[in-house]
Order: structure tokens, then C-alpha cells, then sequence
């Protein structure tokens, strides 16, 4: 470190929401200004997403694809399949859950909900379980996906989106089409592990 210059460093930890800022200085002692709180986040029956840095839930583990991270062991284990040339694996999970739980259950899995970019994606997804990755839970009819982005795909059933404030969350059919429905009911669902990073 060249003299009079300071080095900062972001300290961040997602699952506590805090954050801190520590500068260092050869000659001076370091010091750490925290702040606590949670970020901007979609809030979901109970359970915080943060739409803002990389849409995992907060209170869960982060979405990484790090060779050293959770994503690793989604790549490595067997229950995780390919379907097609689709660049990421699908496990189908039989077990329902409410959309919250499904999508910590993915996270604790190092993967995610799965969130179809294409008809194609969808329908083979629709084949395996209900709940995907995608929200209005922030805003409504503003349908994000659970990293915070605006869905590639978003093809709703006919009537489809018709729950208003009270179904935030989407399902899939096995036709491909989308559905909200309420985040509390329970439902089978999909993880998916990109072999290539979060989508």
C-alpha cells in the first residue's frame, strides 16, 4: 500500500444483514464503521429477498457459483439431472412447500428455484413441480425473478395473473404456462443449478 493512501475494504454479511466499511492506513489503526439493518427486499410471507445485490433470501445461505461455494455441491450431487441442452441441472422435489420454504430448500441445496427462460425451459420444468422462481410480491403485476431481474420468459395461463394482492408467487403447468397463486400454499417445486452461475 503506497504511503497516504487508505484501503477500504467492504465487509458484508448477507445472512445478518449487516455491513461494514474498515480503512487501514500503515501508520494508523484500523477502525470499522457498522451499520445494521435489512436492504431494500421483497418481503414474502416472513421471508426477505434483496432484490438489490443478488435476490437470495436473507435469512438464508447465498446463491454462489464459486468452485468453493454451495453451488458446488448441487453440481455434485446425483439427484440433480440434465433435461435437454438446458444449461443448468433440475432436481424435482416431491415434498410441498410454500414458495418461501421451496426456494430456502433450493438455497440450503446450493441452487435455486427454478426460473424457466424459454417455453421450451418451462414446459420441461412444468413436467417436474409447481413453484418457480418468480415474484410480484415487491410491487404488484411487477414480476421479478428471485435475483431481482425481469423474467426472460413470462407466459401466463389464459386469466392468468388474476389473484391481485393476495397470490404473489408463481406455479407452473405442465404445459409451460404461468399461474400466481398464494406464497403460502404448498406445493411441489423444482431447484435448478446452473452449471454456469445463477441466471
Amino acid at each position: 500500500m503506497t504511503s497516504g493512501k487508505l484501503a477500504l475494504l467492504l465487509v458484508a454479511c448477507g445472512a445478518c444483514g449487516r455491513w461494514g466499511f474498515e480503512t487501514r492506513d500503515d501508520d494508523v489503526d484500523a477502525r470499522v464503521i457498522d451499520s445494521s439493518g435489512p436492504p431494500d427486499s421483497l418481503p414474502v410471507d416472513g421471508v426477505s429477498f434483496d432484490a438489490s445485490i443478488d435476490g437470495t433470501p436473507s435469512d438464508g445461505p447465498p446463491i454462489d457459483s464459486a468452485p468453493d461455494s454451495p453451488a458446488a455441491s448441487c453440481l455434485a450431487n446425483p439427484l440433480y439431472v440434465s433435461i435437454g441442452a438446458f444449461p443448468s441441472r433440475y432436481r424435482s422435489m416431491s415434498s410441498p412447500r410454500s414458495w418461501p420454504e421451496a426456494t430456502t430448500e433450493c438455497a440450503n441445496d446450493g441452487a435455486h428455484l427454478a426460473v424457466p427462460d424459454s417455453l421450451a425451459e418451462a414446459t420441461a420444468i412444468g413436467s417436474l413441480g409447481d413453484w418457480v422462481g418468480i415474484t410480484d410480491a415487491a410491487t404488484e403485476g411487477v414480476w421479478l425473478t428471485i435475483f431481482g431481474t425481469v423474467p426472460v420468459y413470462l407466459q401466463f395461463e389464459v386469466g392468468q395473473p388474476d389473484g391481485g394482492n393476495t397470490e404473489d408467487c408463481l406455479r407452473i403447468g405442465g404445459s409451460g404456462d404461468l399461474e400466481d397463486r398464494e406464497c403460502a400454499d404448498t406445493r411441489d417445486f423444482v431447484c435448478e443449478c446452473p452449471e454456469t452461475g445463477p441466471d
